[in-house]
């Protein structure tokens, strides 16, 4: 009696996940999934808790996602264990499936201890998790990823052991990551979903580097101390509605500087700053615009039932690649490829709009002023850049499409692209970008979303007041297509109210913002404002890359 419920508390972050009985685990989960269904911010959320606090099913997702883990071979029985001893080397690390900071681990060599280390599991009915030892320098690498960025990372060297872990007396240093290890830790943490996440990177002989693991409840006892991050603030400011976010601005490295001056220690040719640069630019868009918690989208504490946070930032990883090579193909090329490699990784729409609108600037080259540049790229648009476009629309099956009388997405195309767009643009809001040539996102939407950061100074309401004014001014397309103008008009009465209070800047504006994202989910997602969600993006790069916004602002 008197003692608090959790459902008291605005946020949660978890810190532990103890063990227990198979009741007790289920029961903790239970509660955490209840308490999302109530609106309550989980840090991380329940369903990439489940996937990190079992090996094997992390180590499932990470392969799923194309990332280096080491040959493991899961059992249940002793002899089966040293079949796979003997398949795996003769050099494996037995691990707990359960377990972290090194506890539980055994490392074995010699064909008899392998025998009875895997007797002695067998007899608690535990599983055998056995794994090939990887050779390594005696350093491995621990990146502490926050809300789709690097918050802190450091190198951890053994003292006299094989484990790195701080915990068995590993010693830590910080360390500013490369970019490829950047976005390897970025992709690990995507890969089972976390927001907040510890990802162990270890070089293998030949400087290979594999993800050892990926941690969702991080500790941070080293890591403090060692880069002098508070990483306790920033995960308050990360589950916080509002409040202080100053602790963002002091705990947040500047990720694009960084990444950038690692990229100029080795280049590979001239341009690979600003490669790295546009790369990072184009991931990062898509990344704020996912992570931020906007009215009705999926974002960090919200998932659909067929989509998932981590599916847009998987999709940001493997679209980022292919639009960087935008300036040298064909635009439908581009997009072709970006939606193949988004494929690849989600098995659903996550990003055509965002693939369609990003893909044209991002073809603007190096140095030219973007506005004229991306009336340029479209006013070469070919014939064959609409039928690329064609297939990869065919590809990410977006919701709601329908048919059209002219120029149909079922039919080979006749016109160049920039025509075909035009005949759609009075009902849907990418297509009138490019009859445009993106009027609306720099007249509008940049302007929106750089007044949301002057009023608010942080990037998240300033996403969310950006979705406002376009929702304002413009229906949603997607909510058109799947529930009707009528519909669209009426959130769009809703955006325009919550400006009229204040925006994100009132308490008002605040609980007027909540109930609006209540009644945009209430009807199974119905009603999800994706194609303004994908113009917020848009924006978003369009800043980032004129500098009006830098990676290193709070969040």
């Amino acid at each position: 009696p008197g003692s608090p419920r959790l459902d008291d508390f605005d946020a949660v972050i978890v810190r532990t996940m103890p063990p227990g009985s198979l009741e007790q685990v289920v029961f903790r989960m239970d509660l955490l999934h209840a308490l999302v269904d109530r609106g309550i911010p989980i840090l991380n959320p329940p369903r990439s808790l489940e996937v990190c606090v079992d090996k094997y099913l992390a180590l499932v997702r990470l392969q799923a996602a194309g990332l280096r883990v080491p040959e493991t071979i899961v059992c249940q029985h002793a002899d089966a264990a040293l079949e796979a001893f003997d398949q795996l080397g003769r050099d494996v690390v037995v691990k707990p499936l359960f377990g972290s900071e090194g506890r539980g681990m055994v490392r074995v060599s010699d064909p008899e201890l392998a025998w009875r280390a895997f007797r002695a599991i067998e007899r608690t009915d535990a599983v055998l998790y056995v794994q090939k030892f990887v050779p390594h320098p005696g350093w491995d690498l621990r990146a502490f990823v926050l809300n789709g960025k690097v918050l802190a990372a450091m190198r951890r060297t053994a003292n006299g052991d094989w484990r790195t872990n701080v915990a068995q007396g590993a010693t830590a240093k910080p360390v500013t990551l490369t970019p490829e290890q950047e976005e390897l830790a970025l992709l690990a943490s995507a890969a089972v979903g976390t927001v907040a996440a510890g990802v162990d990177l270890l070089p293998g002989p030949a400087g290979e580097l594999y993800v050892i693991e990926v941690n969702a409840v991080p500790g941070w006892r080293a890591l403090g101390p060692t880069t002098g991050v508070d990483v306790g603030r920033a995960l308050i400011a990360a589950v916080s509605c509002g409040g202080d976010r100053s602790a963002a601005r002091a705990t947040t490295r500047p990720s694009r500087d960084g990444v950038a001056l690692a990229a100029l220690r080795s280049p590979p040719h001239p341009s690979a700053h600003y490669q790295s640069s546009l790369r990072f630019d184009l991931r990062q868009a898509a990344v704020w615009e996912a992570t931020a918690r906007k009215a009705g989208n999926v974002h960090r504490f919200q998932d659909f039932a067929d989509v998932s946070y981590a599916d847009f930032i998987l999709s940001a990883g493997a679209a980022a690649p292919e639009l960087t090579l935008a300036r040298h193909r064909p635009l439908g090329d581009t997009v072709l490829a970006a939606i193949c490699a988004t494929r690849a990784v989600v098995q659903t729409n996550t990003n055509l709009g965002i693939v369609l609108l990003l893909t044209p600037l991002a073809k603007v080259p190096q140095g030219s002023e973007l506005r004229a540049g991306v009336h340029n790229v479209l006013k070469h648009t070919t014939i064959e850049d609409a039928a690329r476009v064609y297939e990869a629309i065919r590809l990410a099956v977006p919701g709601g499409l329908g048919s059209a009388k002219e120029q149909d997405i079922a039919d080979a195309p006749t016109l160049p692209l920039r025509d075909v767009m035009a005949l759609a643009a009075d009902r849907d809001l990418v297509a009138r970008q490019y009859a445009n040539a993106f009027a609306d996102v720099f007249d509008h939407g940049v302007p929106a979303l750089l007044d949301g950061l002057h009023r608010f100074k942080c990037i998240e309401p300033a996403i969310q007041h950006c979705q406002l004014v376009w929702l304002a001014h413009h229906p949603d397309s997607l909510i058109v297509r799947k529930r009707g103008l009528e519909i669209a008009s009426e959130a769009s009465n809703w955006a325009q109210a919550i400006l009229d209070i204040g925006s994100m800047g009132t308490s008002g504006g605040q609980a007027a913002y909540d109930a609006f994202d209540r009644w945009l989910r209430a009807d199974s997602h119905a009603r999800n404002p994706g194609t303004t969600a994908d113009l917020v993006t848009a924006c978003l790069y369009v800043a980032l890359r004129e500098r009006t916004i830098t990676a290193d602002m709070p969040f």
